[in-house]
């Protein structure tokens, strides 16, 4: 102990203040921070082409509801990871008087929750559900053939892809073994 170790503010573990409450470790973290300050406002980045996040991307909440120019934090956001595109939901101290432009970033965080994103990015997204869907599709047909076609199993996911990306001899020998068998690769 220094010897002025006796004049600090006992530190408070942020993980007991807010445990089972809030998942988000950035969040609870400001929350502290807020608890004696005069600004509990916080600007929230999400994705861009998620159809859920996307519509609390870029605003500006009251973390507390301290500041009635901006919109309460509504419950979603207190979550770590969106839960529909698996992004990590940001958060950074906003202070009215110091970023950005007061009314317009007002105005921003104020509209409707409703979905905002462009053509491109809606189109974006549809093929990022795509991809996901062909890999989990691969993936399944992958362990279908170790189950039931162990002799003409690939070693591993991977060469198993690129047998089917290079639609190999070997492809479809397993492709026929699984028709047999009653089973649609």
């Amino acid at each position: 102990m220094g010897l002025f170790d006796f004049f600090k503010k006992p530190k408070q573990d942020m993980n007991s203040t807010y445990k089972g409450f809030i998942e988000n470790e950035s969040l609870a973290a400001m929350l502290l921070k807020f608890r004696d300050s005069i600004y509990d406002t916080a600007f929230v980045t999400t994705s861009r082409i998620c159809p859920t996040c996307s519509i609390y991307n870029r605003r500006v909440y009251s973390l507390l509801g301290r500041d009635k120019r901006f919109p309460l934090l509504p419950k979603f956001l207190e979550q770590a990871i969106c839960q529909t595109c698996q992004t990590h939901i940001g958060y950074a101290h906003y202070f009215p008087k110091i970023n950005g432009n007061l009314k317009k970033d007002m105005r921003f965080s104020n509209r409707p929750f409703k979905d905002y994103r462009t053509s491109e990015e809606k189109e974006i997204w549809a093929k990022h559900i795509a991809e996901k869907e062909q890999t989990l599709k691969l993936r399944n047909d992958f362990h279908w053939i170790q189950d039931n076609l162990p002799d003409l199993a690939p070693k591993s996911l991977a060469g198993y892809s690129r047998m089917v990306n290079s639609n190999s001899v070997n492809y479809k020998k397993i492709i026929s073994a699984a028709q047999e068998k009653g089973y649609t690769i």
